[in-house]
């Protein structure tokens, strides 16, 4: 995996309970982990239009270094919206994660 193809900023949250200063208790999503990834293509095969193209606008697939705090239950921001990981696929050994994101509607 290479340096230079590591170019999109993601932050990994996670779901915890916060504390309000009234000791108010909700659930909040909270930044956890910063890296960098690579943003991996998708496209459409065939010439024709194909009945899953709709949804390609939604799903979004890196690859980001591996590292043990990257888990399938957490969700990703980037470039300002928030994606939750639909899969997360290890690479070699631990090398590596392709992470497919899926846009939360909202």
């Amino acid at each position: 995996m290479r340096a230079g193809l590591l170019e999109h900023k993601l932050i990994f949250k996670e779901l915890r309970k916060i504390q309000s200063s009234t000791g108010a208790v909700k659930k909040e999503y909270v930044p956890i982990y910063i890296c960098k990834g690579e943003k991996k293509r998708l496209s459409a095969l065939g010439n024709g239009i194909q009945a899953n193209e709709e949804f390609i606008g939604n799903t979004l697939i890196f690859r980001v270094r591996w590292n043990p705090i990257i888990r399938d239950s957490q969700r990703v921001e980037f470039d300002g919206v928030d994606y939750d990981i639909f899969l997360l696929d290890s690479q070699g050994r631990r090398d590596s994660y392709l992470v497919t994101l899926r846009k939360i509607n909202s």
